[in-house]
């Protein structure tokens, strides 16, 4: 199955649907996919209503721009020719039918999309909290990634919302301002464009899905492997020999579980969340180990991660907020501990 839209929103919660709301008060035509099937897609939508008129009337034209596609679940992004995101393809239903759906612009909301957003190239911060996700290029973009088409909302994004709102990640209100910003950031650019044909745009996912090995990954298997090498570690900031071993440790269940033959129809979906977790303790683990910073550092500096798939890379930036404020001012900010 294909289909097209002007923003396509990954993740129906409350950042999700305020995304979808936001681009479809600026005309654009919206299709929000969750995993969920539409049981489970129901209680975030009601919520939803309490605060967005569009949703508690189906007739109202907002609606009308927003298609819902619950038991949907995205397992990569699509690029065009350019390397910039138009769509994404993934299963549906418990026979895991294949779909694609291309779109003019995409907004993630859901921490299990950062995998995909990273093999189409978008880069990472804040990974060694524990909670990171994309790392969004200026306040004022509204939630753009550092790839083109590709716009993130809480608690895909690491930061969304500018300077001073004052709203602790993590909550419902810093949810549906990012939201907000991601889907109405989305729909200018969707505006800009032309929809793309599904069938002309390339996936940019690997890991389970495009190895040439002979027998797929157990997705049951690596993530109990995933699970003991945490165990290792013992505590939140290991040594760096301990680390290093767990490294060695990751790095080869990643490139096993890249290079194992494709999973089959039945078990995708659980292998790209597998994979999705020996990515992750990968980010978070490098993340540590560049950070080894002061407290004063920590709050001034952000740890970002590029290439995040293969060859990780990883390093520390001057936080957004914090690099404007020092170019508008002539006095230095204090960025480490005396």
């Amino acid at each position: 199955m294909s289909d097209a839209c002007d923003v396509l929103v990954i993740g129906a919660g409350c950042a999700g649907i305020q995304a979808a709301c936001a681009a479809a008060s600026e005309s654009a035509h919206v299709l929000v996919l969750d995993g969920l099937e539409l049981d489970g897609l129901q209680a975030p939508m009601q919520d939803a209503a309490a605060w967005n008129p569009w949703l508690s009337d189906a007739q109202s034209p907002g609606c009308r721009l927003i298609g819902w596609r619950p038991g949907h679940t995205a397992l990569e992004l699509l690029l065009d020719a350019s390397g910039a995101v138009r769509g994404a393809a993934g299963v549906a239903g418990e026979d895991e039918t294949p779909w694609r759906i291309a779109a003019s612009t995409v907004v993630i909301a859901s921490a299990q999309t950062l995998l995909m957003a990273a093999e189409a190239g978008a880069d990472l911060c804040g990974m060694e909290a524990g909670h990171g996700g994309l790392r969004i290029c200026g306040y004022a973009n509204g939630g753009a990634s550092s790839v083109e088409g590709l716009y993130a909302a809480s608690p895909a994004a690491w930061s969304v919302l500018a300077s001073g709102a004052g709203l602790p990640r993590g909550t419902q209100a810093h949810a549906l301002l990012s939201g907000q910003q991601a889907g109405a950031a989305a729909a200018h650019e969707s505006a800009m464009r032309q929809r793309p044909f599904a069938a002309a745009l390339e996936p940019a996912g690997c890991a389970g899905l495009r190895g040439s090995g002979h027998r797929p990954a157990n997705p049951m298997a690596t993530l109990a492997a995933v699970q003991a090498v945490r165990r290792s570690l013992g505590t939140a900031s290991p040594d760096d020999a301990r680390a290093s071993e767990a490294l060695e440790r990751l790095d080869a269940l990643w490139l096993f579980i890249c290079n194992a033959a494709p999973a089959a129809r039945g078990a995708l979906c659980a292998t790209r969340a597998a994979a999705c977790q020996v990515a992750l303790a990968r980010w978070q683990l490098r993340s540590l180990l560049a950070r080894r910073a002061s407290e004063a550092e920590h709050l001034a500096r952000e740890c970002v991660v590029a290439r995040g798939v293969d060859q990780v890379c990883t390093s520390t930036e001057l936080r957004e907020s914090l690099a404007v404020a020092s170019r508008r001012s002539s006095t230095p900010l204090p960025l480490f501990a005396s």
